[in-house]
Parts: C-alpha cells; sequence; structure tokens
C-alpha cells in the first residue's frame, strides 16, 4: 500500500478516453470530462410497484403515493407513470409536473456496464459478456450503452454511449479477450485457508493470517468501488432511465466473516472485534457507490459472474452480521451474494444471481420497463449529510421497491472523487497545467522511499482578494497515487493560504513542496492538482515515477 504524508497536497481531474480503435467513432457519445461538476437539482425515484402475486401494478395517481425525506412529508413536484416503456397520461393536481425526459412516445434505458477483470475469473466473465451480446436485441432502438473495465489499477472505456447494436456485440466480445485475474483471487483464498488450518474454533479474535487477508480483501473490494464510483460520475447524465450493470460477484459483504476459515461460536465475537480493529465492512465499502448511484439517479443491478449452474435465481436473506454471539453466518457464497442484494435493494434494482446471469438484458429490460417516476426538487447545501427517501403507497395489499436515499455531496467530497476518478483513468485533463518536479529518493523502513514533489503554477492566473496585508488567496489541493499493482493512497486534502503585498507580476510562478512515501520496486503513477474555489480553475498534472 502507498502511504502519503502530504502537509499540503494536490488535485487533478481527468478525460475519459475511448479505447475504440477508431471504429464506429460517430456513433459513439464520449462522456464529459471530470471537471464537470454534478448539479443535482431534482431527485428521481422510479418506484417498482407489485401486488401480492408479484405483478405490477398500474394506474395510480400522485396522490396514490406518499414520499417522505428524513421522515418528514414532502411534495411530489414530478410524477409519470411508465408502462412498458411508454408515459401513460394522467391528470394529476395543479403543481405536479410529468417527470423530466419522459414523454409518450417512449422512454430510452441507459445501460451502463462496468466488467470486474479484477475478482472474476475469465471464464465466468466471458460466460456472461456472451449472454449479454446474445441477448441485445432486448434492446429497444432508443436504448444505449457504454461498456468500461477495470482490472484492480486502471480504467478502460471500451464503449462510450452508443446505440449501434454491432458495435456493441463487437465491443462485449473484445471485452472477452482482456486479461482477468479473479484466479489470483482465488489464490489468496486458498493460501489464507492452508495457512489458518489449525486455528482454535474458539479464539474472539481473528488469527493473524484471518486479518491479514480480510484487510487485503477489504482494501481491493474498496478499489474496486471507488473505480465503479468513478465510472458513475463519468457517465453521470445520459438521457431516460439509468441503470447500471455491475458484472463481478467477487465482493463479499463482511471481509472479516469472509476471511475466516473455522467454525465455533466464538465467530461473531471475532467479526465484531475485526470492525471495531479497523477492518472495513458494509457501510464503509459500498456506501460510496450507493450515495453516487441515488444522488445521479442510477440503479444497481450486480451480477454474479460466478453464478451457480442450473440454481435457480433466488432472494439471498442478508441476515445479521458480526453480532455478538450471533451464529447464524452467510458462508462464502451468501457474504457475495448478500452485497449483491444491499447493492440492489439500496438503489432499487435487483441482484442477477446464480442462473439469472444467464439472461441480464432480458430480465433488467423487463425490470424497467413499467415503473411509477417520482421527483422532488432539493435545495443543495453540499454539506455532505446523507437524507433518507420512504416512498409509500396508499393502497392496501400493494409493495413498492425504489431507492432509499441520497447524499447531499459536498463540494470537497466531489474534488476527492474526481481526484480518485483521475488517478484511474489515468488521463488528467491540463487547460492550466502545473509543473512537477520530483526529488531523489530518500530511503525509509522496509521497500518504502520518500521523494519530495515540487508543484508549480502561475500566480497571476490564481484569484486574488484584497486583504490587510495587500493580496491572498486560498486554494484547495489534494495529491493521489498508485502503483501498477493496484495498490493507492488516500487521497487527502488540504488547504493553501497565499498571502502577498501586491499582486504578482506577470508569468510569476508559485512553488508548494510535499511528499511521498513510496514502495521503491514499483511504478507510480501520481496525480497532483490545485483547486482555485473562487474561481472554479483547476490546475494539474500527472506522471508516472519509478523509485
Amino acid at each position: 500500500m502507498i502511504a502519503v504524508k502530504a502537509p499540503r497536497v494536490l488535485f487533478a481531474l481527468a478525460l475519459i478516453l475511448v479505447s475504440s480503435s477508431g471504429r464506429g467513432q460517430d456513433s459513439v457519445d464520449l462522456p464529459g470530462v471530470f471537471s464537470e461538476t454534478i448539479d443535482v437539482r431534482v431527485v428521481n425515484i422510479e418506484a417498482v410497484v407489485t401486488d401480492g402475486e408479484g405483478r405490477r401494478a398500474t394506474g395510480l395517481g400522485a396522490a396514490d403515493f406518499r414520499l417522505l425525506v428524513d421522515g418528514e412529508a414532502t411534495p411530489i413536484h414530478f410524477f409519470s407513470e411508465v408502462r412498458d416503456r411508454t408515459a401513460v397520461e394522467s391528470r394529476e393536481p395543479s403543481g405536479i409536473a410529468s417527470a423530466p425526459g419522459v414523454s409518450p412516445q417512449g422512454l430510452s434505458t441507459s445501460y451502463l456496464v462496468f466488467i470486474d477483470d479484477f475478482f472474476t475469473t475469465t471464464e465466468d466473465r466471458n460466460w456472461v459478456l456472451q449472454k449479454m451480446a446474445e441477448d441485445l436485441g432486448h434492446l429497444e432502438r432508443s436504448d444505449r450503452m457504454a461498456v468500461v473495465a477495470f482490472d484492480g489499477t486502471e480504467l478502460a472505456v471500451l464503449s462510450g454511449w452508443t446505440r449501434h447494436q454491432p458495435l456493441l456485440e463487437r465491443t462485449l466480445f473484445d471485452a472477452r479477450g482482456r486479461r482477468a485475474y479473479g484466479k489470483r483471487r482465488l489464490r489468496e483464498l486458498r493460501s489464507s485457508e492452508h495457512l489458518s488450518a489449525g486455528v482454535g474454533s474458539a479464539s474472539s479474535r481473528l488469527s493473524p493470517i484471518e486479518e491479514r487477508y480480510a484487510r487485503l480483501v477489504g482494501t481491493q473490494v474498496e478499489g474496486a468501488v471507488l473505480a465503479a464510483v468513478a465510472t458513475l460520475r463519468s457517465f453521470a447524465t445520459p438521457p431516460g432511465r439509468k441503470v447500471m450493470l455491475l458484472v463481478s460477484g467477487g465482493w463479499p459483504v463482511s471481509p472479516a466473516e469472509y476471511a475466516i476459515h473455522r467454525g465455533g461460536g466464538a465467530i461473531g465475537d471475532a467479526i465484531e472485534q475485526a470492525h471495531e480493529d479497523g477492518i472495513l465492512g458494509y457501510d464503509e465499502l459500498f456506501a460510496p457507490l450507493t450515495d453516487a448511484a441515488n444522488l445521479l439517479g442510477y440503479t444497481l443491478y450486480p451480477i454474479d459472474a460466478p453464478g451457480t449452474a442450473g440454481k435457480i435465481d433466488t432472494d439471498i436473506p442478508v441476515g445479521t452480521l458480526g453480532g455478538a454471539g450471533d451464529t447464524s453466518f452467510l458462508g462464502r457464497t451468501g457474504n457475495l451474494h448478500a452485497a449483491m442484494r444491499l447493492l440492489a435493494d439500496t438503489t432499487g434494482g435487483r441482484p442477477l444471481t446464480n442462473n439469472a446471469r444467464d439472461e441480464v438484458l432480458q430480465r433488467v429490460a423487463a425490470d424497467t420497463s413499467s415503473y411509477y417516476w417520482l421527483g422532488f426538487q432539493i435545495d443543495r447545501q453540499s454539506d455532505g449529510a446523507r437524507h433518507t427517501i420512504e416512498v409509500e403507497t396508499l393502497e392496501p395489499g400493494l409493495e413498492l421497491r425504489s431507492r432509499v436515499g441520497f447524499v447531499d455531496l459536498s463540494r470537497r467530497s466531489e474534488m476527492t472523487m474526481m481526484a480518485e476518478s483521475s488517478l484511474l483513468f489515468g488521463n488528467p485533463v491540463g487547460e492550466r497545467p502545473i509543473e512537477l518536479r520530483f526529488g531523489k529518493a530518500v530511503d525509509e523502513k522496509r521497500d518504502r522511499v520518500r521523494i519530495a514533489v515540487e508543484a508549480g503554477f502561475l500566480l497571476d492566473e490564481i484569484t486574488m482578494l484584497p486583504s490587510p496585508e495587500g493580496v491572498s488567496a486560498e486554494l484547495e489541493t489534494r495529491v493521489s497515487a498508485l502503483d501498477h499493482l493496484g495498490s493507492r493512497s488516500k487521497t487527502t486534502v488540504d488547504k493553501i493560504e497565499i498571502k502577498r503585498p501586491a499582486r504578482p507580476d506577470p508569468g510569476e510562478m508559485h512553488w508548494y513542496t510535499t511528499e511521498l512515501l513510496l514502495h521503491r520496486k514499483r511504478k507510480h503513477r501520481v496525480v497532483v492538482a490545485i483547486f482555485d474555489p473562487l474561481s472554479g480553475n483547476i490546475y494539474s498534472s500527472a506522471a508516472e515515477i519509478s523509485p
């Protein structure tokens, strides 16, 4: 893992590139650059309503629903019923408009496919992609799809938004030729099991081997989830219904339980202690993804790439994880399925487990064809607060499924997400580049070296305000680093104050210094940037270094 010691840290953004070998460029819409701030003023809720036998309930109006935000009744500002992908005409009370983007001519769906090459094996991933390619006919002519893959280190856009099905078929075929690393993950699991043989079942703590493996898995899942978040924000604003297909099935809901290779009544105590010791759990691992999806209006459909041949897709009970004295645990497969179910339930989607992986597009197309689209306006405070959403139907005997909340993303959090997106996509944009200089490596403990980084930028481009001392500016800064094995630093955040007796001369440079603690034997990508909040300008650069 890379460690960053940064008294002053810096930040960067990136432009996503499409690696499509030049084919079909005229039918591909590129996503926007990361410097585009996400400004959500309307929260959209897609509510699926069914009767006791699972059939879609139709003909309801806005008056048949109650919307609660943070437990308080909230007016519905937008409402439409979508039936078989077409908006149904209805007369709503004054002040309630049709949902944005809904028209009687039919509603399109945007499918964002995220392929996790880090956790899936070649065989499992290719099976799912082949079935998806065979099912492209379930997409309507107005639907679009984009495909992104993550190998543990970098995100690659295999196709931007396109409706061209032959191009999508070729893209999914080419994706099957990418290297997958799921067998490495299985070897790590088997090695941990072998080394943990003989651990006493009565222990109320994870063994050193189990703890090391739990921390490894937690870090790996965290990296994959952040890659999915980076993908969401870079494909934030397609038209129509928005869904994300997560091709993985290798993310445990509890790395601590997943790492335990023994039985016994003390397992619950060991899991609880592991969480107290800082081993990541569901909230820390998956909240960034569900928060981003709910804010941007995406519904998540996690796909169980390993599957179980012939086993019918069923609802997986989540159960209780890590409670003291609890012995009803999920097991390895249940742990993976529970994560998928929680991701789906939080955003209003469905997990596609076991044999459902054979019919992904068919099932998702059917699930998103009929629903009620509710919307309400928010006065964003950008304070990072989490808000709950409850939608209830006033008609008896009906069941409802929808997203359950959103986060009013703070500017600081959004900037950090942009920096990590830039690191993963590897192409920071530089309308206003900064100059980077690296010092000599200084030996530290073990395999680490410390390297000084200097970042220089033009002072006359910074917004300076009058101050008692002359002029001043306050900048936000960030730095991120990623090695070639996928280990990354935490993106740290700080503020830098600049105070001067007079305005700078044209062309005058200003330098800041920070330090990186890197692995001496690995190549690293370093992203450095400076953000000027007053002007909104971003000064960024990236570099590859080998200590």
